[in-house]
């Protein structure tokens, strides 16, 4: 048996990022031999099923607080993550298992502790206490010979915003408010963190090599910005597109609702009240992260991202797995949250981490991104804030830019995006593909589509295609980024000149030039002349697939009524069995008014009413049909891909539509 790293809590909302974060990190190390032993206390969960799917990781079904010291050395377990119960059992729970692990041999241990103003022996909040007793504990000469790290985090977004997803929602049912409950102050800034970054952390510590730096250290983790109260109430009012209008801050009475509900000592619940004073009174804020902290894994989850993603039940998918099942061609998709957690792992898995990291490459190669270009970014940030399109787009310097910042991770999530609809395109083997970009000129949708091509070629399989045209139609003078690119992705990488002969005779670009065939277009789709529009015509009506992908919304903010005219112009000129597909940011980030009123429709009912609608007079039939459809998913980038500048993960929306023939025509 080789020897193991125990994740205590495998399937909780620490634990199961450490082990989805760890065999990446201990790949070709000294740990690489290790296994990854899930402790769970049911194998049989979907989420302990899927974390079985993962190399190394073995699923144990045990029951922490019964594991004694011949369990840990029957299963050569020498690391340890645990995030313990807060219960009031926890003291002698906890320590029972650390003297279990020092017996056994165990060398190192990363436990899960809170916020650290409260972690005194005289706090008033009864678990804090207990916290600093095992930090105590383990900090006696009798525990040396097993190293220790405690991660101290401030408040989770799910417990801050779990008042604000219910009335979120709640909302969108009924259309009516409650009171909005928010455990923050109104104007103190507190660092709320998301507890999947600590367990990324934690998989950090764990993949140490030598773990003595951080021996009896604690570690405070707070997010990567202050949220206030009042701030939240403007997150919410972002959501439901109208002013909160009852609001309580500070508000615990959910606390003596759990203590109601114990049969233990009520007045030592009821003492949890007490945990969120320090926040209040300014002890909380972002600015006391730990320096290891921000060296190792510095925490990126903003409070925008994470109520946006809480609110539309996307923690579990963005972390979930399972291939789609498969489903007759033309049954429309719409996901559950159940579904979307389903979906979640094949976003992140099910295209090979070499062909995404052949495809950041292409970028770094091609458009040269480095910390010096923050300048021009900001720049670039502050003309798209003020929807100066002109001048955002205006120079090469900013496309240049702006490419190599947001268009690597969207070409990545695009790549996932084209292998979740291949089933639906109409292509057989030793066809060609036709695809039309509108507003594809920032490269994402070129690297993409070269990236998922290279996977039919390398793999013959229904479905598949030899050669590529792409048409790639934008407002902006993208040429130049395009050009490079498509030179970055039909030229080898640069190999070392040390590199075996056995690698510079393996070493192919991502597609040959003579399966792909790129063409730029600038164009404004929404003002074109006849000539123009007859022209753009004739590209749509070739392609296979035309798309949408962060376009349409954009278009809908400059007129509604050109953008339906637009898409009507799509419906004439598109072949039967042609694919639209439309991706774009969820939720209310993808909302229009129509006619300079205050309330806004969602870009997907626009869609589907111009696309799937038909008159009372209409006897032709529909047009199109719906063949899949998502109001969220999220892409979340692999630990082990590298770039030479943050990237972020994306989450978006997604809807196909397939042209239908005419009825007697």
């Amino acid at each position: 048996m080789a020897p193991s790293i125990l994740i205590v809590g495998a399937t909780g909302n620490t634990g199961r990022s450490v082990v989805e974060t760890l065999p990446g990190l201990t790949k070709n190390t000294e740990l690489s031999s290790h296994r990854i032993i899930a402790l769970t206390r049911s194998s049989k969960s979907p989420a302990a099923q899927q974390l079985a799917k993962i190399d190394r990781v073995e699923v144990v079904e045990q029951n922490w607080i019964e594991i004694t010291s011949d369990w840990l050395r029957e299963h050569e377990v020498n690391r340890i993550f645990i995030a313990p119960h807060n219960e009031p059992t926890q003291f002698a729970e906890e320590g029972q298992f650390h003297v279990s692990a020092l017996q056994a041999g165990v060398k190192y241990v990363v436990r899960i502790s809170t916020t650290a103003a409260n972690v005194h022996p005289n706090y008033p909040a009864y678990y804090p206490r207990t916290h600093w007793a095992i930090e105590a504990m383990l900090s006696q000469p009798e525990f040396k010979s097993m190293q220790w790290t405690s991660l101290q985090p401030n408040v989770f977004f799910s417990i801050v915003f779990g008042p604000s997803v219910e009335m979120i929602k709640n909302f969108r049912k009924t259309g009516k408010q409650g009171t909005l409950s928010i455990l923050l102050d109104e104007d103190t800034p507190t660092g709320v963190i998301d507890p999947h970054e600590i367990g990324v952390l934690a998989a950090h510590l764990l993949a140490q090599k030598d773990t003595s730096p951080h021996n009896n250290k604690r570690y405070v983790l707070n997010g990567p910005e202050d949220i206030t109260g009042a701030q939240v109430v403007k997150m919410v009012e972002k959501q439901i597109g109208e002013p909160v209008k009852d609001v309580k801050f500070k508000d615990v009475s959910f606390i003596d609702q759990w203590a109601d509900s114990v049969s233990g000592s009520k007045n030592l619940i009821r003492t949890v009240k007490f945990a969120p004073v320090t926040s209040w009174e300014g002890k909380a804020m972002a600015e006391t992260t730990s320096k290891e902290v921000l060296e190792l894994y510095a925490p990126k989850r903003t409070a925008g991202e994470a109520l946006e993603q809480i609110s539309y039940g996307d923690e579990a998918m963005a972390r979930g797995g399972g291939k789609p099942t498969s489903r007759p061609k033309g049954q429309a998709r719409r996901t559950s949250a159940k579904d979307s957690t389903e979906q979640g792992e094949e976003a992140d898995s099910s295209i090979a981490l070499k062909v995404q990291q052949l495809c950041l490459d292409i970028f770094k190669n091609a458009l040269k991104p480095e910390s010096g270009d923050q300048g021009t970014l900001q720049e670039v940030k502050g003309h798209l804030y003020n929807r100066d399109f002109a001048t955002a787009f205006g120079k090469e310097e900013y496309l240049r830019v702006y490419a190599s910042r947001w268009s690597p991770s969207r070409a990545l999530a695009y790549i996932q995006v084209f292998r979740d609809i291949e089933e639906h395109l109409d292509v057989h083997q030793d066809n060609d593909l036709h695809v039309a970009c509108l507003g594809g000129g920032a490269g994402g949708e070129l690297v993409a589509l070269a990236g998922w091509h290279s996977t039919h070629l390398d793999a013959a399989h229904e479905g598949s295609f030899k050669n590529l045209h792409l048409r790639l139609i934008d407002i902006a003078n993208w040429f130049g980024v395009t050009q490079s690119l498509l030179n970055s992705v039909t030229s080898p990488p640069e190999l070392s000149k040390y590199a075996s002969q056995a690698k510079k005779d393996a070493n192919k670009p991502l597609v040959c030039p003579e399966n792909l065939d790129v063409v730029f277009q600038q164009q404004d789709v929404l003002h074109a002349d006849h000539q123009t529009t007859a022209a753009f015509a004739e590209t749509v009506k070739g392609a296979n697939l035309t798309t949408f992908m962060f376009t349409l919304n954009e278009l809908y903010s400059t007129s509604v009524a050109k953008t339906q005219r637009l898409l009507a112009q799509l419906t004439e000129a598109m072949s039967v069995g042609a694919c639209l597909l439309v991706v774009d940011s969820p939720g209310s980030y993808s909302t229009v008014s129509i006619n300079g009123t205050e309330k806004r429709y969602p870009m997907q009912w626009l869609v589907d009413h111009t696309l799937l609608a038909r008159g009372e007079n209409d006897a032709s039939g529909a047009k199109w049909e719906k063949v899949l459809s998502d109001d969220s998913r999220w892409f979340r980038l692999a630990e082990t891909l590298h770039y030479p500048i943050d990237l972020e993960n994306m989450r978006y929306q997604i809807h196909l539509y397939r042209r239908l023939g005419d009825v007697g025509g």
